[in-house]
C-alpha cells in the first residue's frame, strides 16, 4: 500500500476536516517538500531490518516515506490531535507503534527494553533540538548509526 504525500494543500485539508489549531507553544511544523523529505531520509538509510524511533511525527509527513520499508516503528507523539489522525492514517500498518507521550519524559526502561538498536529520526522544533540531542546521547549505546 502506498502512502499518499502530505503537501502543503493535504495537510492543510486534513487539520480543516478535523478542526484541529496548531500549538505555537509546541513549534509544530511539517516537511512539505517531497524532495526535502526524501533528502533527510537518504541519510537515515531505513532498511527492513531498521527499527525507527521517530520524535514527533506530527501528521506522519516523514513517516509515510520509511514506514514500508523497515522493522518496526515507534513514533512519539505529543499532541493529541496529531495521535489520532496518525492512528487513522497509520492504522493498516502492524509495525507503527504510536506513544502518546514527550520523548523527554519516556523513562530508562524503555530504552533498555529495546530488542536491538535503533535509528533516531525526527522534525524536531528548533527550541528543544538540544535537549534531545543530549537524551539521545544518554541512550547512545542504543542508537544505530548510518
Amino acid at each position: 500500500m502506498k502512502m499518499e504525500f502530505l503537501t502543503l494543500h493535504k495537510s492543510l485539508e486534513l487539520l480543516r476536516e478535523r478542526d484541529v489549531n496548531l500549538k505555537k507553544h509546541l513549534g509544530q511544523h511539517f516537511l512539505i517538500d517531497h524532495n526535502g523529505r526524501d533528502k533527510v531520509l537518504s541519510f537515515a538509510e531505513p532498511g527492513q531490518d531498521d527499527v525507527v524511533v521517530e520524535i514527533g511525527p506530527g501528521l506522519g509527513g516523514m513517516t509515510d516515506g520509511y514506514l514500508e520499508k523497515v522493522k518496526d516503528v515507534y513514533a512519539f507523539e505529543i499532541d493529541k490531535e496529531f495521535c489520532g489522525i496518525l492512528r487513522e492514517r497509520f492504522a493498516p500498518y502492524k509495525n507503527f507503534h504510536l506513544i502518546e507521550k514527550d520523548f523527554l519524559e519516556v523513562p530508562d526502561r524503555w530504552w533498555d527494553n529495546l530488542p536491538c538498536r535503533v535509528k533516531v529520526i525526527g522534525n524536531t522544533p528548533y527550541y528543544i533540538s538540544s535537549p534531545i540531542a543530549f537524551r539521545i546521547l544518554k541512550y547512545r549505546n542504543k542508537i544505530k548509526l548510518c
